[in-house]
């Protein structure tokens, strides 16, 4: 039993293929099937999104070095990292095609 005053769905996901469930907990609301199907699609995606962020932490960007005294620097630098990253995905997909 979880000790939470939090609200959590529990999300059901099963494969006709194999027969398996998978079965999540989240705190993302979702009440449709739409916002279900959503909740599936951002989850799968979470091993990009994690690659990202190892990328941008750990391989050289070095955000967490970076200092900046306003919110309006903030933005630019987050916007500067976020073109970066996606610019060496971007040569890391397409070199690895030739």
């Amino acid at each position: 039993m979880l000790d939470t005053h939090q609200e959590l769905w529990l999300l059901v996901a099963h494969s006709f293929d194999d027969g398996h469930d998978l079965v999540w907990l989240t705190n993302v609301p979702v009440r449709t099937a739409a916002q279900v199907r959503q909740a599936y699609q951002d989850w799968r995606l979470r091993g990009k999104i994690e690659q990202g962020d190892r990328f941008d932490q750990e391989q050289g960007l070095a955000v967490e070095d970076l200092r900046v005294a306003t919110l309006e620097r903030m933005w630019q630098l987050f916007v500067l990292v976020l073109l970066a990253a996606q610019f060496i995905g971007y040569i890391g997909r397409t070199y690895n095609q030739r």
